[in-house]
């Protein structure tokens, strides 16, 4: 009887161990997946800045420090290869250059009749809202990731198996980006 009893705490224990492990991975994948929803919609943001530059290019009272800025804060954000927190960094930076330049734009009384310059300041906000959406999406699945790597029992097994703390993404898609660990 009392191996039986044994036995079964066993099964349990293994049982409950599983669904730990499994959920540990759920909200790992999770992560990711949120992660390259950011990263998608940060592309797509890089793709729409040559329509930008086209657009206010078209106008005769282009400031062209404006546009230069723009371009030199895309092609750094293009080849930022470093760490989540540096590509942040240099999206916060596009981020500023485009609004910058969008707002000195919005000053040429050509460009705010011209119906390609609304359309990729339209797809611009389309974007950034998207952003921010996705960025929301990915710091929730990095808190539920991090309140099950910081709740008993599950912290045994996160350490057992080298599961650490991701960092929440703190990104103004209009101003300054930051990565910092909560």
């Amino acid at each position: 009887m009392g191996l039986w009893i044994a036995t079964a705490a066993l099964v349990v224990l293994a049982l409950y161990t599983i669904w730990l492990f499994r959920r540990l991975v759920t909200y790992r994948r999770q992560v990711g997946v949120a992660w390259s929803d950011i990263s998608a919609q940060i592309k797509r943001r890089h793709h729409l800045v040559p329509g930008l530059i086209e657009a206010v290019q078209g106008s005769e009272a282009a400031r062209p420090t404006a546009l230069d800025g723009v371009v030199h804060a895309r092609d750094a954000a293009l080849s930022s290869t470093g760490s989540q927190a540096e590509k942040a960094r240099a999206e916060a930076r596009l981020g500023d250059a485009l609004v910058i330049a969008l707002t000195l734009s919005e000053d040429l009384a050509d460009l705010r009749t011209t119906e390609r310059f609304n359309a990729v300041r339209h797809e611009l906000d389309d974007t950034a809202r998207r952003i921010r959406l996705a960025r929301r999406y990915y710091n929730l699945c990095v808190r539920r990731l991090n309140a099950a790597i910081e709740s008993f029992p599950t912290n045994l097994l996160a350490r057992l198996l080298h599961v650490r703390q991701e960092a929440v993404f703190s990104f103004d898609i209009d101003g300054a980006a930051a990565r910092s660990a909560h």
